[in-house]
């Protein structure tokens, strides 16, 4: 990964791609997949930008401590704290339940699921593509 702005780029690319893989009924779970490392990296933008580093994970970047390690967390959780959205994100769950429901589905998303054999439900993949998309643009927004 570069800068944020191609990291930018990413995220939409990864977002378009599991927009289309949706399209292919055997392709659902690798839609879902995608789709959550679109919002992973919409994080990890932001990251970049809340703490000015012009390239989050440029060996020049990181120090004999490894201080980029917390950064390279899947956990959409902890990278909302990380990208500085902590208290947007706590209040918007608070006080907007269509905010909290959104979250909720995408939240529990983790890399592991490129190894999910059990078949996602189409309508249920498309729901988590909503809130996924939802959040891109709220992180980005905020």
């Amino acid at each position: 990964m570069k800068n944020p702005e191609e990291i930018d780029k990413l995220v939409d690319k990864k977002f378009l791609d599991a927009e289309l893989l949706i399209e292919h009924a055997e392709s659902i779970n690798n839609s879902r997949y995608l789709a959550g490392y679109a919002i992973e990296l919409a994080l990890k933008a932001k990251i970049c930008r809340h703490l000015d580093v012009p390239d989050l994970f440029s060996k020049e970047q990181v120090s004999k401590n490894d201080v980029s390690s917390p950064f390279r967390s899947h956990n959409l959780s902890s990278l909302m704290i990380y990208a500085g959205l902590h208290g947007k994100h706590s209040e918007a769950l608070n006080d907007d339940t269509d905010y909290y429901k959104k979250w909720q589905l995408v939240s529990n998303w983790k890399p592991s699921l490129r190894y999910n054999t059990q078949y996602c439900d189409r309508s249920k993949c498309m729901e988590f593509l909503k809130a996924v998309n939802f959040f891109i643009q709220w992180i980005r927004d905020n």
